[in-house]
């Protein structure tokens, strides 16, 4: 691990940046600014609920209490590198209790450890996925030991988990729906493996902390954004995306160009939603998302195209931010042979379900929206324990199979 912290260091040093945020979190941090200001929670004079508010209350936080950006910044990024070395240690016992050997264990902890977008793309940069991601593998670690364990189970740990997981969704909405796939595998799996419901008890209580603890975080913004918009609601992007997902020139990604108002993309948007800019931020991502429902009932074909064409671009062997990577290549071509073989041997162990649960979640957040890899990212550690499972699986049946 020493080795792995060095690297990320020495990355950080010559390749991070320690006086920006990333371009959204950039904007929370003006719109906080401008909050502190006097001015409202706005950009451009415009009252905003574009991306969740949660930062946004850090942010204004941390400006009152006169703490710089930058020091701030340098705080974080030093965090989130020393959680992601403690997830470490965690993903090689999950190898472990998935009966993989010491040493290809070691191989793929190693892989994890030195993936690249773990080092560069996303891991490199200022953004929460490089935190709230070591926090998901270490969470999944106690989850699964929940799962295959029948024993007392310390309250304190479970509270630990349930921040971690309550902090995690409200940093990054996305992983709600991860975390909710998880927890109804994980509720399925211990029925399974245990026999009876009794063992359920410590992922229900889990559940239920992490549901009420989120719940606290999120009040502020649904009250700020009925104030502003005379509705309650987290965020009106969803809409904006949507739309970018389903529509006659979707093409399965993000539209990188989808605010410039002589893209094709924004023209097209305004000849389809009429009057698009004479409505507030909330009507118009109502709008977006109504006409992408519509899109999709009038579309059965095109819809069933874009929902291929999603999965072919999913497991592309690219990187947020990269171009095509060997090692991801690698990894992805693993995984997906792992999958076959456990669909051909019918290995559908509640392991097997447990470690394919952050893939569904993504899977369904690409099929409502559009293929994004930095949520890729929250299924990339799981892509390698299942290969690694599978194939150690694999490996020892074509052994007996010799020696028999």
């Amino acid at each position: 691990m020493a080795s792995v912290l060095a690297i990320k260091l020495f990355l950080l040093f010559t390749e991070g940046r320690f006086d920006t945020l990333r371009p959204d979190e950039e904007r929370n941090y003006r719109i906080a600014q401008n909050f502190d200001a006097g001015l409202g929670y706005t950009i451009n004079g415009a009252p905003t609920a574009f991306h969740g508010s949660t930062t946004v209350f850090l942010y204004s936080t941390l400006i009152r209490a006169g703490v710089a950006k930058k020091t701030y910044i340098t705080i974080y990024q030093f965090l989130a590198v020393a959680v992601f070395i403690a997830s470490i240690p965690f993903l090689f016992d999950l190898l472990l209790q998935l009966a993989v050997p010491r040493g290809p264990a070691l191989v793929a902890t190693t892989v994890y450890a030195l993936y690249p977008s773990n080092l560069i793309h996303i891991g490199n940069l200022f953004n929460y996925e490089k935190l709230v991601l070591p926090m998901l593998v270490i969470v999944f670690h106690g989850l699964f030991v929940m799962v295959r364990s029948a024993g007392p189970w310390s309250l304190g740990r479970t509270v630990l988990i349930s921040t971690a997981i309550a902090v995690s969704c409200a940093l990054r909405y996305q992983l709600v729906p991860v975390y909710g796939v998880l927890f109804i595998t994980a509720i399925a799996a211990a029925r399974h493996v245990q026999g009876r419901w009794g063992v359920v008890r410590p992922l229900l209580v889990t559940a239920s902390i992490s549901t009420l603890l989120l719940g606290a975080i999120l009040v502020p913004s649904l009250v700020k954004n009925r104030a502003l918009f005379g509705h309650a609601f987290l965020a009106d992007q969803s809409g904006y995306e949507m739309m970018q997902g389903h529509n006659d020139l979707a093409r399965g990604s993000w539209w990188g160009d989808w605010q410039d108002p002589n893209s094709s993309y924004a023209r097209y948007s305004r000849e389809m939603v009429p009057g698009l800019d004479g409505m507030n931020e909330y009507e118009e991502g109502q709008a977006r998302r109504a006409f992408a429902w519509r899109w999709i009932r009038e579309n059965p074909g095109k819809e069933a195209r874009l929902a291929l064409r999603k999965l072919a671009l999913l497991f592309a062997p690219r990187n947020e931010g990269g171009g095509w990577n060997a090692v991801t290549a690698a990894v992805h071509g693993l995984f997906l042979t792992g999958l076959l073989l456990a669909a051909a041997r019918r290995r559908w162990s509640a392991e097997t379900w447990l470690l394919l649960s952050p893939l569904i979640a993504v899977v369904l957040l690409d099929q409502v929206y559009f293929v994004g890899y930095r949520w890729r990212y929250y299924a990339e550690p799981f892509f390698i324990l299942l290969a690694a499972q599978q194939w150690t699986l694999e490996l020892r049946a074509r052994r007996r199979s010799v020696t028999s």
